[in-house]
């Protein structure tokens, strides 16, 4: 089996794949906050929440997406953060891509995609210490070739672009065979 989400619904992907690890071979996280206990991420998903991320759409309480993400009631969004090193660990039998651009402009996908960009990284540096199988194409291709109007910011034609990539992969899990796998270090 293989799991996959977008956004919130990476994080969400690599904590399924890591709680349920005999379920999943394969796992992939497109533009993931995987750091819930990331300042950065707190505060960016709290900006979201009162509305003043452009683009976030109508503000809701504080705290209806994690749970209130703010030290010192935090903890439990920190436990169940998918870089957490002992979350990590549990991976080593699931192939693990993770798909993030940067962040390129000053639009609210610009923002969020310059938020999750370095838990990507810090995520990819623990999956290689931990000897997990995994893939992180963080720009490893100029945005413009990827096609479908990707443009490095956290949106639709960026993970149109990743998805294309992504299916074969997907679809070999589904079949069985075996995954091809970049392990060097981020």
């Amino acid at each position: 089996r293989g799991i996959g989400g977008l956004s919130m619904g990476g994080w969400g992907a690599v904590h399924y794949a890591e709680d349920y690890s005999q379920l999943y071979s394969y796992a992939a996280s497109f533009s993931g906050a995987l750091d819930t206990g990331n300042f950065t991420t707190e505060t960016a998903i709290g900006a979201e929440e009162v509305g003043i991320v452009p683009g976030s759409g109508a503000p809701v309480p504080v705290g209806s997406i994690f749970g209130w993400e703010f030290w010192p009631v935090n903890q439990n969004v920190v436990n169940i953060s998918g870089v957490n090193p002992t979350n990590v660990a549990k991976l080593k039998n699931t192939t693990v891509d993770l798909y993030v651009g940067t962040g390129t402009s000053n639009s609210g996908d610009g923002i969020i995609e310059e938020a999750v960009y370095p838990q990507n990284q810090l995520m990819a540096y623990n999956l290689s210490q931990a000897g997990v199988n995994y893939w992180y194409s963080q720009d490893h291709v100029n945005s413009a070739n990827l096609g479908y109007g990707c443009d490095n910011n956290h949106d639709i034609m960026r993970w149109n672009a990743y998805l294309n990539e992504a299916m074969p992969k997907f679809m070999a899990a589904m079949n069985g065979s075996p995954l091809s796998n970049d392990t060097s270090s981020p």
